[in-house]
């Protein structure tokens, strides 16, 4: 189930900070808000190093790894460029 604490693991612009546990986001939701707690200790700098766990919101731009991944399988008709299925 989809949260403010756990959308961000399965996102697909996700990327890892090396040498780092928090994570970036190369796709940011310029309305995201985080909690004045977590970004006075540095535990959120959104986009470039942050941990989901202090946002305020979910994010507007979020699209799953499972979406992609299916979109990415759909077979197109050759002729017409439109899925299989209409």
């Amino acid at each position: 189930m989809r949260d403010m604490r756990n959308e961000c693991y399965s996102y697909t612009h996700k990327r890892d900070v090396s040498g780092n546990c928090h994570i970036a986001c190369v796709e940011p939701d310029a309305r995201m808000t985080g909690s004045s707690h977590g970004i006075k200790k540095g535990w959120f700098v959104y986009p470039i190093l942050f941990d989901p766990v202090w946002k305020t919101r979910l994010c507007e731009n979020y699209e799953s790894q499972s979406s992609v991944n299916r979109a990415i399988s759909q077979p197109t008709s050759p002729a017409t460029g439109t899925d299989s299925q209409g």
